[in-house]
């Protein structure tokens, strides 16, 4: 038995499927608890996993986010893409950003130091960064809320 969360993630606690981070097999079983599950047939990395049963025309979650509805009922442990998940038409909340805080700056008096180097002009530098890119196309259909169509 494989531990769930070492082949998978989870990308939102309301998603109901997972993201597969490595090839499964068929009959791999994997666990999380008292979750357990079978994958029913091979999935490759990056396609997704359901986490629950999903009943044929009920929303896929991703996300936190509706990325599609499911054409036939998908088991938990079903490869969930193109075969059993189609667009749909649904209400969408377009408040981006209502859950945005200010930053709480902390104040350039109080710091004293950071993981960088000095350049010879005299100047920091850093060689630390995290680049955070999307490698799936879910979101593709979705529209900007100042461009939809009235």
């Amino acid at each position: 038995m494989l531990k769930l969360e070492d082949l998978t993630l989870r990308l939102h606690p309301a998603d109901n499927v997972l993201v597969v981070k490595r090839p499964l097999k068929p009959g791999v079983e994997l666990e999380s608890g008292s979750l357990r599950l079978t994958v029913a047939k091979g999935i490759p990395p990056g396609h997704k996993l359901a986490l629950t049963e999903i009943p044929a025309g009920a929303r896929i979650i991703k996300y936190g986010q509706t990325i599609g509805f499911a054409t036939s009922r998908i088991l938990p442990g079903e490869h969930v893409h193109t075969h059993n998940v189609e667009l749909g038409a649904f209400g969408r909340d377009y408040a981006f950003g209502v859950d945005a805080r200010p930053v709480a700056y902390h104040p350039a008096s109080a710091m004293r130091h950071f993981q960088g180097y000095a350049r010879p002009n005299g100047k920091a530098g850093t060689r630390n960064y995290i680049g955070v890119i999307s490698s799936v196309n879910c979101s593709a259909g979705l529209r900007h809320p100042a461009r939809r169509a009235a």
